[in-house]
């Protein structure tokens, strides 16, 4: 038996959510912009479709609909359901936030078939479900639906796609049980084929929520501890700072996947912990009209044990860099590497 218009249950008490997802109307007929091929092993089996398929999503690179530091940011202040939701995808609660932020908003083209789970009485109450043409979801890098956008209910495939189903529950225009759809995992990808609904166009976009390239991240910033300047490192991953406290500059790399900077920070006098280096962390979020992060949200500690400090939040800084800052990048020893 599988339900349409499943509850929403895990950011109930964040903002009201609806589970009723307007239907998005088939695109104009453009190549490849048709449902890639499905199989099937019988006449009343669910049809499948590799995740990875091009065309499968669709997708108008805005993503107002997938708000993962949201969901990042409920399931941080709420344990018990940050614990049910990482049980149903194989994780630990601890591993939330980069595997949310590495999956990829996207939209469905067809009614797919998936677990849908709410929670209730502090566990992860699974339910088969149909997810309508439309619905926003986050999938994982083999194209393989894992989240709701719009509740951010956790989702699994179905297992058993063989058997015969009931469908129940009140059925959208359009809907046809021989139609329904279910996801297989696809090969891993670096970057998703998708849709506009509006076009037919196809598009490329990066796997992740992150949606970024080392190159948007680097530039002028200012906000805790005063002005700073990102530029790019040796490596592809590589990024290298220098910002206006005590003559401090950061060293470390990025995730674009994540969008997560990881790295070292030291300042004068010694350049060494505990006083003067340790950890740090960006988080970049958001997105400007010039396709830049909107923000920064950093977090630090001396050395590396302890709590880090979360009190290094910044924003794109406008005008130029004060020169006292770039000429600090003449100097390579004032880069520390993490010890």
């Amino acid at each position: 038996m599988a339900t349409a218009g499943e509850r929403c249950s895990w950011r109930r008490r964040r903002r009201r959510a609806t589970t009723e997802v307007a239907h998005v109307e088939a695109p104009p007929s453009t190549t490849p912009a048709t449902l890639p091929p499905v199989t099937a092993a019988t006449a009343s089996a669910v049809r499948r479709v590799s995740g990875s398929a091009p065309g499968l999503y669709g997708g108008t690179q805005d993503q107002a609909a997938c708000d993962v530091e949201q969901m990042v940011e409920f399931l941080a202040s709420h344990p018990a359901e940050a614990a049910a939701w990482a049980a149903v995808q194989n994780i630990s609660a601890d591993e939330l936030p980069d595997y949310l932020r590495a999956l990829t908003p996207v939209l469905l083209r067809a009614d797919v078939r998936v677990v849908n789970h709410g929670f209730k009485s502090g566990r992860a109450t699974p339910r088969q479900s149909v997810l309508q043409a439309g619905t926003a979801v986050l999938v994982d890098d083999r194209g393989v639906p894992r989240a709701k956008c719009a509740c951010g209910n956790p989702l699994v495939p179905t297992a058993d796609l063989a058997a015969d189903v009931d469908y129940v529950g009140e059925p959208w225009a359009g809907f046809a049980p021989d139609e329904v759809t279910a996801v297989t995992p696809g090969e891993p990808l670096e970057e998703f084929t998708l849709v506009d609904p509006g076009t037919g166009e196809t598009f490329t976009q990066p796997a992740g929520s992150g949606v970024r390239e080392r190159d948007s991240i680097l530039g002028y910033w200012t906000g805790d501890w005063g002005q700073m300047v990102l530029r790019a490192g040796e490596g592809p991953e590589q990024v290298i700072g220098a910002y206006n406290h005590d003559e401090g500059t950061v060293r470390g790399t990025y995730d674009p996947r994540t969008g997560r900077f990881t790295g070292w920070w030291c300042e004068s006098p010694s350049r060494r912990p505990r006083t003067d280096a340790g950890d740090v962390e960006f988080q970049f979020t958001g997105s400007t009209p010039e396709g830049r992060p909107a923000s920064l949200d950093g977090r630090w500690r001396y050395g590396t044990d302890g709590e880090l400090n979360e009190d290094w939040d910044l924003a794109p800084a406008e005008g130029e860099p004060p020169a006292e800052l770039l000429a600090r990048f003449d100097d390579d020893g004032a880069f520390c590497a993490r010890p």
